[in-house]
């Protein structure tokens, strides 16, 4: 804020979610500046007193000020699969930020780029940035072991006995 010529002091009062937070008062000749580095919504009120002790209320509009960085909720951070197995990057997976809310539909991941035909560790990142450019990364550790086919031979042996006790 600053003042104009005739303002001979003024009173500001910093609101923070609707509570006083800061004020003071200050001389004609003196600037203020505030600096908004917390999360929440705030509002300057400011008085302003002329030569005759006239009163005059200045309102800021509202500022949102987000620092918050999103949550990325996994049901897992690691994961041991088959090569080959299907994968489904989403399943479990929550995201959200205390101002936006839920924040699913904007998670990222790196899923296309890795190979889980083949043996060993990658890493599935998930990625979420808010309205405000907060940005949050999670990764999930996932270990591809070797097929070796007695998983398919288990299912392929229990669809088989299903379908002769159903048959009968």
């Amino acid at each position: 804020f600053t003042p104009g010529s005739s303002v001979m002091r003024y009173t500001y009062t910093l609101i923070k979610d609707g509570t006083a937070v800061q004020g003071n008062t200050v001389s004609s000749r003196e600037t203020t500046n505030l600096i908004l580095d917390e999360s929440g919504k705030y509002q300057i009120v400011v008085e302003t007193y002329d030569y005759y002790n006239r009163k005059t209320i200045v309102k800021s509009g509202t500022y949102y000020i987000d620092k918050d960085a999103p949550v990325i909720k996994l049901g897992s951070d690691s994961l041991k699969m088959e090569a080959g197995a299907p994968l489904y990057p989403m399943e479990d997976v929550e995201a959200y930020d205390l101002q936006d809310g839920d924040l699913l539909e904007r998670v990222t991941t790196n899923y296309e780029e890795l190979n889980l035909k083949n043996e060993g560790i990658q890493k599935l990142v998930y990625t979420v940035s808010d309205r405000a450019g907060n940005t949050t990364t999670k990764t999930m550790v996932i270990n591809v072991v070797k097929n070796d086919g007695f998983g398919l031979m288990m299912i392929q042996l229990g669809i088989i006995l299903s379908l002769i006790i159903i048959l009968g």
